[in-house]
């Protein structure tokens, strides 16, 4: 792995120009997209369309909600790592 700093090519957090672009056409869209969203979610003809829709219109607006992790055990015990037993070998 290479030890030395990088040199040359885009700065970090610059998106590269085929993106920029993408993104700036997609822009053009959202009150199209949301509109087309806000229907699906009214009138949608199956209940897993109409809860994607209200999900992707909640995200837009608050923001995906932050995946919990867990780092306790049962009844918030510390987590324990599983014991491994060894059985003595018996000659038949």
């Amino acid at each position: 792995m290479a030890t030395r700093p990088k040199t040359g090519g885009r700065q970090k957090g610059t998106p590269n120009k085929a993106t920029r672009e993408i993104k700036e056409i997609a822009q053009e869209y959202t009150l199209t997209a949301i509109r087309a969203l806000a229907e699906i979610a009214e009138n949608g003809d199956s209940d897993a369309a109409r809860v994607s829709a209200a999900n992707a219109l909640l995200d837009r607006a608050y923001g995906k909600p932050r995946a919990a992790l867990e780092h306790s055990g049962p009844d918030g015990l510390p987590l324990s790592a599983p014991s491994l037993v060894i059985m003595p070998f018996e000659k038949e």
